[in-house]
Formats: structure tokens, C-alpha cells, sequence
């Protein structure tokens, strides 16, 4: 749906910008599209989207944070179970940072 309705505002911007039917023609352009905008069946369209675009962006960042409480509770089960460098995954800085760079020489 976001493609079709990127594609027609492109094509209509890229024609108006485009057009070589001079002014009379941009004015009669940009009426129809005044019209079509503040249609009450658009308005309701749009905010239906917009409404449901909000409630998809609130499942994905749900799911995401969920993915990263997994991710990050496996990866402290690797540690405690391998053990870290001075046995304490709590206070060691991840290898490779510059606290663990700064903590070997």
C-alpha cells in the first residue's frame, strides 16, 4: 500500500514538475488534488493508515524488545556457564571494548 501511494505522489509531482502545459494547467492540477485531499472519505483513509501504521510500529517494537530480553538473557547464561576472563560477567567489560582494551595493558 505505502509503494502504490509513494508511486502516485511521485508520478503526479514528477508530472507537474514536468509539464510543459504552463500555468492554466499546474492550477487545475493542484485544485483536483485540493478536492481529492479534503475529501471526508480520503480524510477517513488516511486516518485509518495512520492509525494502523502506529498500531504495527508498536507490535514490531514489541517483538523487538522481546527478541533483545532473549538475546541478552542467552548471552549472560554463555557467560556464567563459560565463565568470564576474571569469573565475573557482571563487572567484565565486553571484549573488544576500549574499557577491555584499556584493561590489558
Amino acid at each position: 500500500m505505502a509503494f502504490k501511494a509513494g508511486f502516485v505522489v511521485g508520478f503526479g509531482a514528477g508530472y507537474v514538475l514536468g509539464s510543459r502545459a504552463g500555468r492554466q494547467r499546474y492550477e487545475q492540477i493542484r485544485r483536483a488534488f485540493g478536492n481529492v485531499s479534503s475529501s471526508p472519505v480520503v480524510q477517513r483513509a488516511v486516518e485509518r493508515t495512520t492509525e494502523a501504521a502506529g498500531e504495527q510500529g508498536k507490535r514490531a517494537l514489541s517483538v523487538v524488545q522481546e527478541q533483545v530480553e532473549k538475546a541478552g538473557g542467552a548471552v549472560k547464561e554463555r557467560l556464567t556457564k563459560n565463565g568470564a576472563s576474571s569469573g565475573n560477567a557482571e563487572t567484565d567489560p565486553p571484549r573488544g571494548s576500549p574499557a577491555a582494551d584499556t584493561a590489558e595493558r
